[in-house]
């Protein structure tokens, strides 16, 4: 099982339209790579502390005090109170517009097709990173079989 937040679930898409080329310092690459080889059958965990894309990560560090998402460790892009509400902000949105919350497993096509379809302009803010999203979509389209409806 692979254990991610829920705002990566819209860049596996990103990952996909760039192929080989790593967009993130982390291990979404690798878990991206992990999905495509197994069709996306695993399954994915929606976690609001570290997760697997985390590990490698040149953000996270070592700190004895911790935070939010876990013992013995910090994260760069979370290293302020409000960055860290902003981050927090996004998942909850994600997880009310997908109904679902912390800690649902399912089926990475099942939860990646929901993921598309509940949320088809994630990205719309960033234009460039919105394209990158949507050419993903037909990439995972074409790898699972499963017709996108938005």
């Amino acid at each position: 099982m692979i254990r991610l937040r829920p705002y990566f679930l819209y860049s596996i898409l990103r990952q996909l339209d760039a192929e080989k080329t790593s967009l993130e310092e982390n291990s979404l690459p690798l878990i991206t790579k992990r999905l495509v080889d197994c069709r996306f059958q695993e399954e994915i965990q929606i976690v609001q502390t570290f997760c697997d894309a985390c590990e490698g990560c040149v953000k996270k560090r070592p700190d004895p005090a911790g935070s939010l998402w876990g013992e013995g460790w910090q994260c760069k892009s979370t290293a302020t109170p409000k960055r860290l509400n902003e981050v927090e902000n996004q998942m909850r949105s994600i997880l009310y517009d997908l109904e679902l919350r912390f800690g649902d497993v399912m089926r990475a096509d099942i939860l990646i097709k929901h993921a598309i379809e509940r949320r088809p302009l994630h990205y719309f803010h960033i234009p460039e990173w919105q394209a990158s999203y949507e050419r993903g979509m037909r990439v995972f389209s074409k790898l699972t079989g499963l017709t996108i409806e938005t």
